[in-house]
Parts: C-alpha cells; structure tokens; sequence
C-alpha cells in the first residue's frame, strides 16, 4: 500500500466513514465491483496530524460505533481525549460505548468530564441520566433527567425521566411525566399504557436489532423500486447508502457507478464513490477524478473545497494550493453559517500555516 493511499486512508477517516478491506483479493477491478467480504478493519495512521490531529481519532470512533463495534469505538474516543482533553464531543461519545460496555461507572466520569466543559448541553444530561439509570441510582438520574428537561423539554425527556420514577415508586410523577410525554408526542400513548419505558426494549441489543432490521427493509423497498424503474439514478444512489450501511462497499460502488451512469451530473453520487475507488479499489486517481468532478458541479460545496485542500497537503503535495483552498472553505462557510465546519476549516488553516512556519 503506497504513502499517498495511506495517507488518504487517514484523512478520510476524520471526516466521513473511514472504512478499508483487509481481505479482498489484489486482482479486484471496477468492472468486477459485486465481489464481497465478509471482513472490514478500520484503519488509521498512528501520528498523522498533517491538518486534522485529534479528529482522525474521534471520526474514525464514529465509523465504528456505526457498525456497532463498542470496544474498538471506545479505544478511539480514547485516544482523542487524550490528544485534546477539551474535545467535549469525545468524551460523551466514549461515555456512551462505556455504557454499551456495562462499564457504568467508568461512563459517568466520563460524561461528568463532558458536562464539566459544556454544562449547557441537554444530551449531556441524558446521558447522565441514562448511566445513573444503569447503576440503580434512580434519584440522581430523576435530578438529571430533570436538568436535561429545563434545558429543552422534550417528549423522550419525560419519557425516560417517568421510567425511573416508576423504579423509585413515585406513581404520581411517573404518570405525569408520561402525561407530558403523550401530550408532546400523542403516538406515545399505546406504548405508555402499556406499561411506560420497558428497560430491555430499551437495551443496546434490541436497538441493533431495531436498525438491522430497517436497513433491510429499505434496502428491500429500493430493489423494487429499482425493478420498477431500472433508469431511476436516486434510488440507486439510495440503494448504495443502504449497502454501505450494511458493510457491503462493492455493492455499494456499483449502485454508485450505476448512478453516474444514469445521472453524469449527480454529485453527492461522486463524493461517495470516490472514497470506495480509493479505500476498497485503491485507486486514487479515480478518487482524484470523482472529487474534481464534485467541484464542478457544486462550486460553493465549501466541505469539498476542504476535502481538496487535505489531498493537496498530502507528502509530496502543493501545500501552498492546499492554504489556498482552506481559505476558499473557510470564505464558504463563513457565508453559509456552517459554524461547525468552519471551525474545523479554520483550525486545519492554523495547523497547517504553523506546520510550514516550523519547516
């Protein structure tokens, strides 16, 4: 595997599904794009900080807890906290996979280590709660639940504040609170006369089952629809989202391909088959070739100006091109109100104009 090959492995995991193939055979070709496997690493550059640093690590613990893989999410997350110790959304998502883990107690420290950064944030609170919950402490996750409702009361809000109400005995509250949550969201009745918030349909397995089962059934709708319409470029430009899901890249590659073919000008069909030509082909000069095409379409696409600009500060790139583009990114964001990307184009702007200040 060669350093430009490697080197993109790295960036994309810090900004989509960084997802590469240890076992697919060396002779595979676009033509022949139906092979599948049933094994996919993710990987990611130990020490590769050429623009992005500590999102290689939180990006990349995204991929996995998408494919359901707690542990290995977890070491991720891991790692980014200790690269920046302020990375908020690091240390509630690590909190989470070490809720998924049972590890309880070490998942309130680690949401309590998110909350004391960020004490405004809702989720934080829930998550809180959701821990508490875990350990049987009801009247602590009660007090966050709680704090959690008088930032942003939402129905689930009550919804799970009534379950632990429930635990402690206080039928009064609990009735309220799941009056509340039925007066938000009135679908929430049958399931609350029934009997409130079930803690095992609530459990970690059933929601993996819950997600299984829906992406198969999407995937099902889009083959019909494709029999259906065998020239419709969206559904299989959707069909292709749904076998990624389900950790099957060449089909994907192959409903994005069909895509192009039916719709040359579609572009969110490009910026996803550039990363499969890349990460399960290898291909980088296709990869180049899809993400110049993006551009193309869609000029002010300020995440493709930034996507451009980490291929050009690649070893070996223009880094001068890259600043270039970084500042076109940060310029389009800045006008489209995309605070949360244009900080982060902003920030690999300071890295890598401090990085060539050094050289």
């Amino acid at each position: 595997m060669n350093t430009l090959y490697k080197s993109l492995m790295a960036m994309l995991a810090a900004g989509v599904l960084a997802v590469g193939s240890s076992s697919y055979a060396t002779t595979r070709t676009e033509s022949n794009p139906t092979v599948k496997s049933d094994k996919v690493e993710f990987r990611c550059l130990n020490g590769y900080d050429i623009v992005l640093g500590k999102r290689v690590w939180y990006a990349r613990g995204l991929a996995l807890k998408s494919q359901l893989k707690p542990q290995e999410a977890f070491v991720s997350f891991d790692k980014a906290t200790e690269i920046n110790t302020q990375f908020v959304q690091a240390w509630r998502e690590r909190g989470e996979m070490l809720l998924w883990l049972r590890r309880y107690q070490e998942a309130l420290v680690s949401v309590d280590k998110a909350l004391s950064l960020k004490s405004e944030d809702f989720m934080l609170y829930y998550w809180r709660g959701m821990v508490l919950h875990a350990l049987k402490r009801y009247t602590e996750a009660v007090e966050a639940y709680s704090q959690a409702i008088n930032i942003n009361p939402t129905y689930y809000l009550y919804k799970v504040r009534s379950a632990a109400h429930q635990m402690l005995g206080n039928h009064q509250e609990a009735l309220a609170d799941s009056n509340k949550a039925i007066e938000l969201n009135p679908e929430l009745a049958p399931e609350l006369a029934e009997g409130g918030v079930n803690s095992e349909n609530e459990s970690r397995d059933s929601q993996e089952l819950q997600r299984a089962l829906a992406e198969q059934r999407a995937l099902a709708d889009l083959n019909q629809a494709i029999e259906i319409n065998p020239d419709n470029a969206e559904a299989y430009f959707n069909r292709g989202v749904a076998r990624y899901n389900l950790v099957d890249l060449y089909g994907a590659l192959a409903d994005y391909n069909k895509a192009i073919e039916i719709k040359p000008d579609y572009a969110e069909a490009y910026s996803k088959r550039w990363m499969l030509r890349l990460l399960i082909l290898g291909n980088s000069q296709g990869a180049i070739a899809d993400f110049n095409k993006v551009i193309e379409i869609k000029p002010d696409d300020g995440k493709a100006y930034y996507y451009r600009a980490v291929l050009y500060n690649l070893p070996g790139g223009d880094r001068q091109k890259a600043i270039e583009y970084l500042h076109k990114a940060v310029q389009l964001f800045r006008e489209q109100k995309d605070w949360i990307w244009g900080y982060l184009a902003e920030d690999s702007l300071r890295q890598l104009q401090q990085q060539l200040d050094m050289d």
